[in-house]
């Protein structure tokens, strides 16, 4: 049986599989599909928004969770109405100020 899905939320750990990496393959099927990251920490490889459109900590709850949900599914709507090419015109939901800063550490 096929159901739409309007959103994905994905964890950054998933044992032998990379978050990031899964979350990469299913921007390259469905770009427009948003993303939830939820992770441990912000310390994050640099990669790691480049294919996801909100991280969240798994600290900061699941009403935070519930809202950054809320937040990319409603941005998405709205993009689509004024006929904006979602993944052209999308930015991290961190970057537009929103959520936590998010922190990256450079790895040597």
């Amino acid at each position: 049986m096929l159901q739409a899905v309007d959103a994905v939320v994905i964890e950054y750990h998933l044992g032998l599989l990379d978050g990031v990496v899964v979350a990469s393959e299913i921007k390259h099927v469905r770009p427009e599909l948003p993303i939830v990251m939820v992770c441990d920490n912000l310390d994050l490889p640099d990669d790691a928004m480049k294919s996801v459109d909100a991280i969240v900590v798994r600290s900061d709850g699941q009403l935070f969770l519930m809202a950054t949900i809320h937040f990319v599914l409603s941005v998405e709507g709205e993009r689509q109405r004024q006929g904006v090419r979602w993944w052209a015109a999308r930015k991290p939901f961190n970057r537009l100020g929103l959520g936590r800063p998010r922190t990256t550490t450079s790895r040597v």
